[in-house]
């Protein structure tokens, strides 16, 4: 756990602010963007714009079947796009047939239309159970899928994002089927409170709903797409070190170190500065002891 300071930050939240910091000084962050940014995946996009996709799917059938063949065009014809919702396969749930959507190595997730990954989806206990016990977890979930339902895990990547489609919702379904958009797009209850998918840690959304847990999470979260969008890294150099760090806290073991999944996109994107030579360890470090010296009242 890291520890607290006087003035009330954690060390995670001081390295981000110096991060940040240090980026704005050298001109190459603009604070303006990354507000943009983050007001951008709090408020405009979600799983209600998954929502529009299905919905248009259940009443349109010749938008249905474009769906299903073309899902990249489909999609951009409401609206939706961008390199999170590209290389998109839409997948079909069938009165014998339910899918179920991972992503094994870190979080791939289509942003654009479900917005960003909420925190069952990133968790570890998730991404490593659905796939050895699929039925088990669902349960856990409130999805009660009868033995005789295959269910098929698709694993997601930065190749290949996957939306579920699911049946038209009859009255006389007990459970109805897969509780939205998406399995991994909303969950309405838990019985499982390793996987907490309830409060804070559901699917987020536009009304009421965290996106971030904490304010250095969406600090780090635009700075990082601040920086790819103006070309200083491609996304696919990232992806590869957060499932580095990802990949080394879980060598560690659970009762080593806590899980935090952006504390493993911090350490991410502080190994690609330091590669760019766009913000140099030493440089963070004196960042992170002057900013621990102020004055109670002036960490903003």
């Amino acid at each position: 756990m890291s520890r607290d300071h006087d003035h009330g930050k954690s060390d995670i939240a001081l390295r981000v602010e110096a991060i940040e910091s240090l980026l704005v000084e050298k001109g190459i962050v603009d604070p303006a963007k990354v507000d943009e940014i983050v007001r951008y995946y709090e408020q405009d996009v979600g799983p209600l714009n998954g929502a529009r996709i299905v919905a248009r799917a259940w009443s349109d059938p010749a938008y249905r079947a474009r769906l299903l063949d073309s899902p990249d065009a489909a999609i951009a014809e409401l609206g939706y796009g961008g390199p999170e919702a590209s290389h998109m396969v839409v997948v079909e749930n069938q009165p014998k047939v339910h899918n179920v959507v991972v992503c094994t190595l870190c979080s791939c997730y289509p942003w654009a239309v479900l917005g960003l990954p909420p925190t069952w989806y990133k968790s570890p206990p998730y991404r490593s159970r659905i796939v050895r016990e699929p039925r088990t977890v669902l349960r856990e979930m409130g999805v009660d899928l009868a033995e005789d339902v295959e269910i098929r895990v698709w694993d997601s990547s930065a190749e290949v994002r996957y939306f579920v489609l699911p049946r038209y919702p009859r009255c006389d379904d007990r459970h109805g089927d897969g509780h939205g958009a998406s399995t991994k797009g909303k969950v309405t209850r838990s019985t499982n409170a390793v996987l907490d998918v309830d409060g804070p840690a559901a699917p987020p959304r536009r009304n009421g709903e965290l996106v971030f847990q904490a304010p250095w999470e969406s600090r780090l979260f635009g700075v990082t797409i601040s920086l790819h969008r103006a070309g200083l890294f491609e996304w696919e150099e990232f992806r590869r070190l957060l499932i580095e760090e990802i990949g080394t806290w879980e060598k560690q073991g659970h009762a080593q170190a806590e899980w935090s999944y952006y504390e493993r996109w911090a350490a991410a994107l502080e190994r690609l500065l330091a590669s760019k030579t766009l913000c140099a360890p030493g440089d963070l470090s004196r960042r992170v002891h002057e900013l621990e010296r102020r004055p109670a009242g002036h960490d903003h």
